[in-house]
């Protein structure tokens, strides 16, 4: 099981099995400070969300991974304060998937983006994860679920990136019906390696 988690206090975390996006729901939250005007993602909360799965330490975590740069998260000015909140909530996600001993990979979000077809639009990945789940539009119809949509695209993005050429590679008799799960992107890796420079 795959479960795909944009961080943040507005992200989301989305399982995925097989080639199938089960659920996408909300990272919980509590107030970060007594006057309640700031949220950062719960630690027991996320532990809770895990452990639904019956052993948390098979779970293959992929996670977009975070960095505050100088005064912006993922190329958008923001305030020190904000940096500060995103930054404690993207601990608290590696702090419990590693006690949890879950199996994790960390992405950035230009490498997964641009392997998938996407930019830095966030409107951009609602509307794929519309075109791709049908099935789950109710959880991808408002603006304000544009982390449900990265949460399942990353997963997605490990299942065709990860776990499907391991599984092509030792079945080839599943090789057709692999490739039917989704867009496949091709990997350029010396490209994706420059975005990182």
């Amino acid at each position: 099981m795959i479960v795909g988690i944009d961080p943040g206090v507005h992200g989301a975390l989305a399982w995925f099995d097989e080639g199938e996006l089960f659920d996408v729901v909300d990272l919980p939250t509590v107030m970060a400070n007594k006057t309640g005007k700031k949220q950062v993602v719960s630690d027991s909360g996320l532990a809770a969300e895990l452990e639904k799965a019956h052993d948390p330490s098979k779970l293959i975590i992929i996670i977009e991974r975070q960095t505050a740069g100088s005064g912006n998260i993922q190329g958008r000015p923001v305030a020190p304060v904000a940096i500060g909140t995103q930054m404690r909530s993207y601990g608290i996600i590696e702090g419990v998937t590693a006690a949890l001993k879950c199996e994790r990979h960390f992405v950035m979000p230009a490498v997964w983006k641009r392997r998938m077809g996407l930019t830095s639009d966030k409107e951009l990945s609602r509307a794929r994860a519309l075109q791709l789940w049908p099935q789950h539009a109710d959880k991808f119809k408002y603006k304000k679920n544009e982390g449900r949509a990265e949460a399942a695209l990353l997963a997605l993005y490990q299942w065709q990136a990860v776990e499907l050429p391991a599984i092509v590679a030792t079945d080839e008799d599943n090789f057709e019906e692999a490739l039917a799960t989704g867009p496949f992107v091709e990997e350029d890796v010396e490209d994706d390696l420059d975005l990182l420079n």
